[in-house]
C-alpha cells in the first residue's frame, strides 16, 4: 500500500503529502476531491477493457498513440528510471504504455477516484512500486519543482476551466531537459462523425456549442471540442519550443465507431480496414483529418 507519509522515491516529490492528502487504498487523494463524485464513464474500466477489442475504436488507437508516445520519448531522451507524469491518466491506457516500455517512476493523475481505482487494479504488485497514482484536480496538486522529466497531458488540460493557467501551473515541474506531449480531441472530427451516424441535432449542437458528449447514450454530459486553428493560436503565445505536431486519425472512429454501428461487415473486411489503420498510418495522418491532435514541446532555455 502506498502510504501518505512515504517520503522515498516518486512519494518525496509531492509536496504538502501529510497535510494536503489522504490516503485510500493505494492512492493519494487530495484532500478537495469528493470520493462519490465518480464518472460513470470510467466506473468497471470499461475503456481499459476496449483496449483488448479486436475491432474498436479505442484498440486501434491505442495501438498508434503508443507508438507515437514511446517514439517521442526516445527521441527526446527520456529514459526508464526519469520521472514522467501522466496527467489524465483515466484507467490508466498510458500507464500501460510506460510500465510495458521499462519506465520505473511514473505519477499518474486524474480527478476521478473510479478510474484510478481501476488503474492500480489491473498492475502487479511489481508495477505499483513504479506508479504513483493522485486523485485531485490538476491545478491543486503541487510537485517539486523541475522534477519531471516528461509531463503527458492527454486531453486534460481543454477539461479545465483556464486552459493557459493549468498549462502553466504543471510547468513548473518540467525539467530543464524535459519535454511536454499535449495532445487534445477536435471538432473537426467530431463534426464529420455526427454525419458519419446521420444526426443533424447532434451535429448542430456540436457545431453550436463546440462541445462533443462522452458517451452515445448520454449526449447531456459533455466535454470542449476546439478547431484546429484555436489551439495554433493558444500554443503561439507560450515560451515553449514547438518540437512536433501530430494527430491520430479519424479513421478508426469513423468506421468502428460510426459506420459499424449501423451497418454490418464480414469479419474479412474488418480485418482488411484494421489492417489498412495499423500499417498505413502515417498515410492517414499526413491528411490531417485527425480525432486528435498532439504537439510535442521543450523548455524555451
Amino acid at each position: 500500500m502506498q502510504n501518505k507519509s512515504k517520503r522515498n522515491g516518486i512519494c518525496a516529490l509531492v509536496e504538502g503529502i501529510d497535510e494536503e492528502y489522504q490516503s485510500v487504498g493505494e492512492l493519494l487523494v487530495h484532500n478537495d476531491v469528493r470520493l462519490e463524485d465518480a464518472d460513470p464513464v470510467w466506473t468497471g474500466s470499461r475503456f481499459l477493457r476496449n483496449q483488448t477489442k479486436l475491432f474498436s475504436t479505442t484498440k486501434i488507437e491505442s495501438i498508434i498513440v503508443r507508438r507515437h508516445i514511446l517514439r517521442m520519448l526516445n527521441n527526446n531522451g527520456v529514459q526508464e528510471d526519469d520521472t514522467v507524469l501522466d496527467l489524465g491518466s483515466a484507467d490508466g491506457r498510458i500507464v500501460r504504455f510506460l510500465l510495458d516500455a521499462g519506465f520505473k517512476s511514473i505519477i499518474a493523475n486524474d480527478l476521478d477516484h473510479s478510474g484510478m481505482a481501476a488503474m492500480l487494479s489491473n498492475l502487479d504488485e511489481c508495477e505499483k512500486r513504479s506508479v504513483l497514482g493522485i486523485v485531485g484536480d490538476v491545478t491543486r496538486i503541487r510537485l517539486q519543482t523541475a522534477s519531471v522529466k516528461c509531463i503527458i497531458a492527454w486531453g486534460i488540460f481543454s477539461l479545465t476551466p483556464d486552459y493557459l493557467s493549468a498549462l502553466r501551473h504543471t510547468l513548473k515541474w518540467l525539467r530543464n531537459d524535459g519535454c511536454l506531449i499535449i495532445a487534445e480531441p477536435l471538432l473537426e472530427q467530431a463534426l464529420q462523425y455526427c454525419l458519419v451516424r446521420k444526426d443533424i441535432e447532434e451535429y448542430a449542437r456540436t457545431l453550436q456549442t463546440q462541445t462533443r458528449y462522452k458517451s452515445w447514450d448520454n449526449r447531456d454530459d459533455r466535454y470542449p471540442v476546439r478547431p484546429y486553428g484555436y489551439y495554433e493560436k493558444l500554443f503561439a503565445g507560450l515560451d515553449l519550443c514547438l518540437m512536433e505536431t501530430g494527430g491520430i486519425s479519424s479513421l478508426p472512429s469513423l468506421f468502428f465507431g460510426g459506420l459499424c454501428q449501423d451497418t454490418e461487415f464480414s469479419d474479412e473486411t474488418m480485418n482488411l480496414m484494421r489492417n489498412l489503420m495499423i500499417e498505413q498510418v502515417e498515410l492517414f495522418e499526413q491528411h490531417r483529418d485527425w480525432r486528435q491532435a498532439f504537439w510535442l514541446f521543450r523548455k524555451a532555455n
